[in-house]
């Protein structure tokens, strides 16, 4: 082997070491720029309405403000529930379980809890037509997982306190 012959394999696999780094680099600059966009940021704080110190204080006569649990984080959300259009409730949707959705749902408004549920599968509240009253939703029994019954609760702001118009009344406990 001469001299000659070393050098210029010893550049060939030079030059192959560093088109070979050249491209890694490319993929991962590639991979990492899509990866970016779907990267949720954890440290983020979840949007929760800004309360005074009043709410706090009758909030926590009855119990803690919620907070995360196992990664899930309360949803906090406002609607027409009273049907005071001058006004919006908070609604919270706390999570108990990682598993099938369980969680309740406090409706507050001035500062006090005015509504609560016991702990519910697949739980989901939405807002009736006019903004007098919601719907709550929730899986009733789900031992058939793929095919779950499905309960809803209709209620409707009379006198000073929700009142069932339709559906099935919540229970009282939890069904699991």
């Amino acid at each position: 082997m001469s001299y000659s012959n070393f050098i210029s394999r010893k550049t060939l696999y030079t030059s192959l070491a560093i088109n070979l780094i050249l491209i890694l680099a490319l993929i991962v600059g590639i991979l990492w720029k899509f990866a970016e966009e779907r990267i949720v940021d954890q440290s983020a704080k979840p949007y929760a309405p800004e309360v005074t110190t009043e709410a706090v204080e009758n909030i926590n006569d009855r119990r803690e403000l919620p907070e995360c649990f196992l990664g899930r984080c309360p949803q906090y959300f406002s609607m027409e529930v009273d049907g005071d259009p001058n006004t919006f409730e908070s609604i919270v949707v706390i999570p108990i379980s990682m598993t099938k959705g369980a969680g309740k749902v406090w409706i507050i408004r001035e500062g006090k809890v005015i509504f609560e549920t016991a702990a519910l599968a697949q739980i989901g509240i939405k807002e009736n037509e006019g903004g007098n009253g919601f719907t709550i939703s929730y899986w009733k029994d789900w031992s058939d997982i793929k095919n779950p019954v499905v309960a809803s609760a209709e209620y409707k702001y009379q006198d000073e306190k929700f009142v069932l118009v339709g559906g099935e009344q919540l229970p009282d406990k939890p069904p699991f």
